[in-house]
């Protein structure tokens, strides 16, 4: 385990802030597509920023759908293919935009030493 960066945030640390200066450092680094895992501490803010900009929860393990393609297009034949969902290119397009412009972030992990501080 390594310490990459230390940034100061003047703002609220919100989920959103937070997700976006980590996102920054990964990127500064180049180190986006490189990080498995990062570990931070069990703060509200850290854990909900994991949540939704995460490749995944280490340890809640969610399934990573995306919100903005919910509209299925369901007729009596699509109905017959199992397992094949069909949506609108529009709705693809405006969904991958999305999370192009989103920030992105590895599996988190909660830092156990913090977690053991307060047994």
């Amino acid at each position: 385990m390594a310490t990459l960066a230390i940034k100061e945030i003047k703002v609220s640390q919100t989920k959103g802030i937070i997700a976006t200066k980590l996102d920054q450092v990964n990127r500064a680094f180049n180190i986006s597509r490189k990080v498995v895992l990062t570990t931070t501490d069990n703060g509200a803010n850290y854990v909900a920023a994991f949540s939704n900009y995460g490749s995944g929860i280490g340890e809640a393990e969610e399934d990573a759908t995306n919100p903005d393609v919910e509209e299925v297009i369901n007729s009596p034949e699509d109905q017959e293919r199992e397992g094949l969902d069909i949506i609108s290119v529009t709705m693809a397009l405006a969904a991958a935009a999305a999370v192009q412009d989103s920030p992105r972030l590895p599996k988190h992990q909660r830092c156990r030493q913090v977690k053991a501080k307060f047994i």
